[in-house]
């Protein structure tokens, strides 16, 4: 198997083309074909069924991390506030 983006996304595929989620740490799971010349994926009927459970088991393990704060350049002032001020040409 190789690992090839297709579509932005990462997967597996195999010699005979078939389509395998990216999974490095289980076995990965075969979810449809890939059509390397008209670069279209086939998805099986019932992977999302089949992926549900991996799914779920993955969202359960995700944990929040703190984000720093950053500085904003959306027309507020240093402090971080909004100073009320809109950056617009479009007004007359």
């Amino acid at each position: 198997m190789q690992r090839q983006i297709i579509h932005g996304v990462p997967y597996f595929t195999d010699a005979l083309n078939r389509l395998f989620t990216w999974d490095t740490e289980t076995q990965p799971h075969p979810i449809g074909t890939y059509d390397s010349n008209s670069k279209t994926i086939a998805y099986t009927d019932n992977h999302i069924a089949q992926l549900s459970q991996r799914l779920q088991t993955w969202r359960t393990n995700q944990n929040a991390r703190p984000r720093k704060p950053t500085a904003t350049s959306s027309g507020g002032d240093s402090s971080g506030k909004d100073n009320g001020q809109e950056n617009s040409e479009d007004e007359t």
